[in-house]
């Protein structure tokens, strides 16, 4: 009998997005039992649109790690408005951020 356990499982916590160093990053920490290696992220507004996306240069996450900024870019928002960051993971694990006001 196989079980449907949570070993290997990946489990990223975004605490939140720089946006004011002017060098955009988010703020990431693995919580789960396995390295992550966040490979992209994207940009989404209010209604879910993506306005911007990118690869991402250097992005593991140790097990029980500190916070790990990942470098994002911040073009194509408009200042005042909300979005939120999405960072996608080498095996297609999706984790958002809480939401942030363009500077």
């Amino acid at each position: 009998m196989t079980g449907g356990g949570t070993a290997g499982q990946e489990k990223v916590a975004v605490q939140g997005v720089d946006v004011t160093t002017g060098a955009e990053a988010a703020l990431a920490q693995n919580t789960g039992s396995t390295v992550v290696t966040i490979t992209d992220y994207l940009i989404k507004d209010a209604s879910g649109n993506i306005v911007e996306s990118g690869t991402v240069a250097v992005g593991t996450l140790p097990v029980g790690g500190d916070l790990t900024p990942i470098t994002i870019t911040l073009v194509n928002a408009d200042p005042g408005l909300s979005y939120t960051v999405t960072l996608v993971s080498s095996k297609g694990g999706s984790f958002v951020s809480s939401s942030f006001i363009a500077p």
